[in-house]
């Protein structure tokens, strides 16, 4: 007999994707996004890159930080995020993990310090969601504070055609 999951565990890419769909969904100030390249988020489908502008256009007190172990998916695959990039450079900024960093195994999303879907381990699909939790989500603002703070320069916004 299959066991069933607990409802805020999943085990597969759509869950996955449907869980970060719903931590986007939920950010109203900021979003904290740390992946090895973004290749499974895929944030630049026409829907999901609306939520990302729809997000950023609230104010200009809203951010969203990325760390990345690897550029070269996003700068290639991604051209949504790197417009949005472009016209919201003071808000977005997408960062090349280092140190620390760079050594973990896992990903998550984390919308305001209380949403969050997070996978131990990037390379499989097991993760877990967590919807209105901060003390949960807290651990995770704190592991990614040090995440980005001995991360590295990533993607620049560019302007071209000038």
């Amino acid at each position: 007999m299959i066991q069933a999951l607990p409802p805020n565990v999943f085990d597969s890419r759509a869950a996955y994707v449907a869980a970060v769909d719903q931590v986007l969904a939920s950010a109203r100030r900021e979003l904290r996004i740390f992946d090895p390249d973004l290749s499974l988020l895929a944030l630049d489908e026409p829907a999901r890159a609306k939520v990302l502008e729809t997000f950023l256009r609230q104010g200009s007190w809203t951010r969203l930080w990325i760390v990345l172990h690897r550029l070269d998916y996003a700068q290639r695959n991604l051209p949504r995020l790197l417009s949005l990039q472009r016209r919201f450079a003071s808000q977005l900024k997408i960062l090349l993990s280092d140190g620390e960093g760079q050594r973990a195994e896992d990903c998550f999303v984390l919308a305001d310090a209380r949403h969050a879907v997070r996978r131990p381990v990037a390379e499989q699909s097991r993760g877990v969601l967590r919807l209105d939790a901060p003390g949960e989500s807290s651990q995770l603002v704190e592991r990614f504070e040090a995440i980005l703070a001995g991360a590295q320069p990533g993607i620049e916004p560019s302007v071209s055609g000038l």
